[in-house]
């Protein structure tokens, strides 16, 4: 798999770190869900809607922004404005950007909008950041609300072969994830306006 700009000039290991980071975080969001005193998604203020009757996938859970909303299943998240978004899905590291937002509620990735390629798009890296922000904000407030020893009970039965970060460094690594990409971003454009035409 080839992973467009800004993905591709990532280091073999600043790709496993945020692969890791995003899936200890949908780690958490399962958790969440579950949690035994009540859904802290939905006390977050997310709307919930189930698959019909007969319909397989994953509950669609929507929270809404004054200027944009988030998206989340058991398999991505959506972030999406009236001029595009970012999708990042549960497995490996491979952001795209969202072409339009979502217009009909689905509960699989075949109903999602449009994905395009992140060079085709010059406000990807803003919209990547805006969602590592938006993370590292939700997960400040479940420190807050639930505490920390339930968000540590919460990566303490991860799978083993998981890398797992310490839970109160959560929303600082989101807000430093987002920087780094946007950075990567900004370095790379830079590069591609200084690099020297080759004569014909």
């Amino acid at each position: 798999m080839t992973f467009p700009p800004p993905v591709a000039a990532l280091s073999r290991s600043e790709r496993r770190l945020f692969e890791a980071l995003v899936n200890q975080q949908f780690w958490c969001w399962g958790h969440d869900i579950r949690r035994p005193e009540g859904n802290l998604l939905l006390a977050y203020g997310f709307a919930r809607t189930r698959p019909p009757a007969g319909v397989l996938g994953s509950s669609c859970y929507r929270f809404v922004e004054p200027c944009f909303e988030v998206i989340l299943w058991g398999w991505g998240l959506l972030l999406s404005g009236p001029a595009g978004g970012v999708f990042l899905p549960r497995h490996g590291f491979a952001p795209r950007p969202a072409l339009a937002p979502l217009d009909a509620v689905c509960w699989s990735p075949e109903g999602l909008p449009p994905l395009g390629d992140p060079s085709d798009v010059p406000a990807f890296d803003r919209w990547l950041r805006m969602a590592a922000e938006w993370i590292a904000e939700y997960e400040s407030w479940v420190l807050a609300t639930a505490g920390l020893a339930y968000r540590r009970g919460c990566a303490s039965d991860a799978p083993r072969a998981t890398l797992c970060f310490f839970p109160e460094c959560l929303p600082a690594l989101w807000r430093r994830a987002g920087e780094a990409l946007a950075g990567q971003a900004e370095r790379q454009a830079a590069s591609a306006a200084n690099t020297p035409m080759r004569k014909r």
